[in-house]
């Protein structure tokens, strides 16, 4: 059956407006961008972590963010990812929630990227490697002028294989390191940082239509969500 990728894309847009606002989404480190290709997406992620808050010890927050991306293939192997997001961070030792943006830039590196798929191959008859390496920041306040700055570095290392055709599956291991700074109000400043630095994820992407990409992913152990996303090439 062939998709309408606009109708898809519809579809995709739909959902994501359903959803509250949504992070940084690693994506498939052993991609097949093309040098010189475009694309523009949608994403939604969801995900909380804990934290060290001076003053005040450990503290779980969610971030939920929802935005924009654009992406391009630089050189043969390497796709840069720009993304803007609505962002909002919650917590019990917020009081409220905190809204506002984040930017980030997301380079992935396909080390094997002169080894293509076999879209006929068995499911895991090749594994690709990849790299991946990003930073976000945000800022984010509340109605009282209670608020949260923040910057976030991310390392990773990851695999892709064929489970089907026009289905990829992608895992891998991150380095990600949070520092914040909690402002406003009558206390001081405080610092926030991200209690663990290790973690892992995992997803799979369909592609639609040679010029549609959709896929999901799991954050495990730094911290714990989803992400959904969506990319179009013109």
């Amino acid at each position: 059956m062939r998709i309408n990728p606009w109708a898809a894309f519809g579809i995709i847009l739909t959902i994501f407006g359903a959803q509250p606002a949504s992070a940084v989404t690693y994506r498939n480190p052993a991609h097949d961008v093309a040098p010189g290709r475009m694309s523009f997406g949608l994403g939604l992620e969801d995900q909380e972590r804990t934290f060290d808050v001076e003053r005040s010890g450990e503290s779980d927050r969610g971030f939920s963010l929802f935005g924009l991306s654009f992406g391009y293939g630089l050189v043969p192997g390497v796709a840069l990812d720009a993304t803007l997001n609505s962002v909002s961070i919650s917590g019990e030792t917020l009081g409220r929630d905190q809204t506002g943006l984040e930017a980030g830039l997301l380079l992935r590196w396909n080390l094997d990227a002169d080894t293509p798929l076999n879209p006929d191959g068995d499911t895991f008859s090749q594994f690709r490697k990849g790299v991946l390496a990003g930073i976000r920041l945000g800022d984010a306040e509340d109605e009282g002028g209670l608020g949260t700055g923040y910057v976030q570095y991310d390392l990773g290392f990851g695999v892709g294989t064929p489970l089907i055709r026009q289905v990829q599956l992608y895992a891998g291991g991150v380095l990600s390191l949070f520092e914040g700074t909690g402002k406003g109000g009558t206390i001081p400043d405080y610092d926030v940082y991200g209690a663990s630095m290790l973690g892992a994820f995992a997803g799979v992407e369909y592609q639609a239509q040679p010029n549609l990409l959709v896929g999901a992913e799991l954050h495990l152990i730094h911290e714990w969500g989803f992400a959904i996303y969506a990319q179009y090439s013109p």
